[in-house]
């Protein structure tokens, strides 16, 4: 739709997809700063989440992103770290942080889970801006389609085809991602045992985003084992279906029962 937002003297080209990736990490990171003080997180924490939140979120979705594109990269690495037209896959920033805020929590000698907690609503408020980030920049784009909301791209530098009228599949992922945010908000303060936020985001968005994942016509987000599946399973479908496994194993361990 608009790719990019501006253009600096010299001709450098600001990416929208660019500006709303940074501005999707550090409203996460002011969030999950200001949750965090309330819930006596360590006095450095704000720095610990500039740090952990940013590094691992753009090394991981880059990563998973190289991973399942090398062909895009092979012949030219240097184009690995140029981030300004897109080519985040999310799993990726979102296994990394998590690893990275399990360790980081083990070190203060916090409950990983109560950290994570705090972190995952903020994320998923990131992920709204992140997916308007994807509109403008026409990655992670749907399939044809003749819905009255149907989107046609019409700019040359959009990563999805012009002028064919597709799902706006990155609006369907924003608006999901919005209201799952607006319920983690709300369960974080309720929640009757650490790790319940964390299981329900777990739970609930594996589910849309594998549904979301059936009206996307993008190759770029790779396929889960193609030798065992070919192209019926996309990675994030894959991983979606081990995010739903690992959650079903968290609640019977964690939920507490009746009668303990």
């Amino acid at each position: 739709m608009h790719p990019v937002l501006f253009t600096l003297p010299g001709g450098i080209a600001v990416h929208t997809y660019g500006v709303a990736l940074t501005l999707a990490i550090g409203t996460a990171i002011l969030l999950a700063h200001r949750w965090g003080r309330r819930s006596n997180m360590p006095k450095d924490f704000g720095l610990d989440l500039v740090l952990i939140g940013f590094g691992s979120t753009l090394i991981g979705s880059r990563g998973e992103y190289v991973r399942t594109n090398w062909h895009q990269f092979e012949d030219d690495l240097w184009a690995i770290v140029d981030l300004r037209s897109g080519g985040q896959v999310f799993y990726g920033g979102l296994i990394l942080m998590f690893i990275c805020f399990v360790l980081y929590a083990r070190r203060h000698r916090l409950s990983a889970l109560a950290l994570i907690d705090t972190i995952i609503p903020a994320a998923t408020v990131a992920q709204v801006i992140g997916r308007l980030g994807c509109f403008f920049a026409g990655c992670c784009y749907g399939g044809a389609s003749d819905v009255a909301w149907a989107v046609t791209f019409t700019d040359e530098q959009s990563i999805a085809p012009t002028d064919i009228a597709l799902h706006p599949t990155q609006l369907y992922a924003a608006l999901y991602c919005a209201a799952l945010a607006a319920y983690l908000i709300w369960l974080r303060p309720r929640a009757q045992f650490n790790g319940q936020v964390t299981l329900s985001y777990f739970s609930i968005y594996p589910v849309l985003r594998f549904g979301n994942e059936l009206l996307r016509d993008d190759s770029e987000r790779g396929y889960f084992l193609p030798t065992v599946f070919g192209e019926s399973l996309t990675s994030a479908q894959g991983v979606s279906i081990a995010m739903l496994c690992a959650a079903a194993v968290g609640w019977v361990l964690l939920a507490p029962r009746k009668g303990r």
